[in-house]
């Protein structure tokens, strides 16, 4: 992602794994570098959810309690931070509810044959009989 590259899918992982720490620490740093942080994540977080590692959600689950804990606001703070943490953790959870969603799906797609089967020799039997009837031309 350097001299005008674009950040690749596969390199995802290894940002995240940077950032992390970042994120969490980001508490001791003006607005401006807290806002870039969870900016930081959240991009990581859209382009692929699926390599975040957990670190980056758990930072900043930890680094979003620490913000909404902060009493006063600092001069510039308009909420940016607090807006991209609470965006990043939905996309990171998105990733969750879809694989509860496709472990559920396949459960049930593997329960189906054999619910199935019994249907299929039902609905068979018939044209089975029908298949074992002497053929008997029309003059």
């Amino acid at each position: 992602a350097c001299n005008g590259e674009s950040l690749k899918k596969e390199d995802v992982k290894g940002f995240a794994v940077l950032v992390a720490p970042l994120l969490v620490s980001a508490g001791e740093q003006n607005v401006q570098y807290r806002e870039v942080m969870a900016s930081c994540a959240l991009e990581l977080a859209r382009l692929a959810r699926t390599s975040c590692p957990p670190a980056l959600a758990e930072a900043a689950e930890a680094r979003l309690a620490a913000a909404k804990a902060s009493a006063e606001k600092e001069e510039g703070d308009n909420g940016q931070e607090e807006d991209a943490l609470q965006e990043c953790l939905a996309v990171l959870s998105r990733e969750e509810e879809v694989a509860e969603a496709s472990a559920e799906t396949s459960a049930e797609a593997a329960a189906l044959p054999a619910e199935a089967e019994g249907v299929v020799e039902e609905r068979a039997a018939p044209v089975q009989q029908a298949l074992a009837l002497p053929y008997v031309a029309k003059a």
